[in-house]
């Protein structure tokens, strides 16, 4: 029934005429992972849109890439933004670029402040693959603080590999271990770091499966703590009026193509880090605690919770 679904969904998509062929590349990519990484989703998604020509094609779009991954709260945001400057009668392409724009700062000011917070000599553990928690290591490494990373390998799809094979390149000391060995990795560790592919109002972490896991393991191991680095951009703000984010659950193929019978498989994509766990979180405002990011991110982002 479910593969019966997703055909009839491929053929609508197709048989769209008011959706351009870059939108549905665009969801399709998403949606099947070649494009990952919060920030890049959301650059994806809106930069798809430069080229619409009409209301009809900019709401039927924008709900088309809505559905290619609903736990993305930073696309979300960012399709928000592009239509309701259009609603205002402003230029598609510029309230993409002045989106961009709005990433590429947030970027650098918490690459900047994530380096600052590391000290020198520092053994970091990560999860996942995270273009933020990249960008703040090789920073922190450029400024010779870095002595090694230990990386988990993210399965069932394997992300760690990307980011030891990224601060690889850049000639950083990297160890990847097997996910199940955090805890004995962990007593090596003076500090762990995330990023993030969602906020609640409350401050809990939406992130890779595995990521609760890496935060228990650092406050169970005393003076290691946990940040998160993340935009304030990825709040959530359906959060504020009581709406739980939703785990997705991806195929089970990436599990165990084809398991024996009665095996049930779960493929849990993300998993809730409660606020208490979390040391802080590095954004574009700054060091702040969880707790406080929905102040913030009202200060900074007004419009997301129009």
């Amino acid at each position: 029934m479910k593969e019966k679904t997703s055909k009839n969904l491929r053929e609508k998509i197709r048989m769209n005429e008011n959706i351009k062929k870059e939108v549905k590349k665009t969801y399709q990519d998403i949606k099947e992972m070649k494009v990952q990484g919060a920030t890049d989703v959301a650059l994806e998604a809106i930069k798809s849109l430069k080229h619409i020509e009409s209301e009809e094609e900019l709401n039927e779009s924008i709900q088309l890439l809505k559905k290619s991954r609903p736990t993305e709260p930073m696309m979300q945001n960012g399709l928000k933004y592009i239509k309701s400057s259009y609603k205002e009668g402003r230029d598609i392409k510029k309230s993409v670029e002045e989106f961009k724009q709005m990433i590429n700062d947030s970027v650098k000011k918490i690459v900047e402040t994530g380096s600052r917070y590391i000290s020198p000599e520092t053994n970091i553990m990560t999860h996942c693959h995270s273009s933020l928690v990249e960008k703040i290591i090789i920073k922190a490494n450029e400024e010779g603080k870095i002595n090694k990373v230990i990386i988990t390998e993210t399965r069932p799809r394997y992300q760690g590999r990307i980011t030891a094979k990224e601060l690889a390149k850049e000639g950083i000391n990297v160890e990847l271990g097997v996910d199940s060995a955090r805890i004995e990795l962990m007593k090596e560790v003076d500090l762990a770091i995330v990023g993030a592919d969602l906020i609640t109002s409350d401050g809990y972490l939406f992130n890779k499966i595995g990521t609760h896991e890496l935060a228990l393991s650092a406050h169970n191991m005393k003076g290691t703590n946990f940040l998160v680095a993340a935009q304030l951009l990825k709040i959530d703000p359906i959060t504020l009026s009581g709406i739980r984010a939703e785990v997705e659950e991806r195929s089970t193929k990436e599990v165990w193509e084809n398991p024996p019978k009665g095996v049930k498989i779960r493929n849990p994509a993300f998993d809730a880090t409660p606020p208490r766990y979390i040391n802080s979180m590095i954004t574009e405002e700054g060091i702040i605690h969880p707790f406080n990011t929905i102040d913030n991110a009202e200060k900074k982002y007004p419009w997301i919770f129009e």
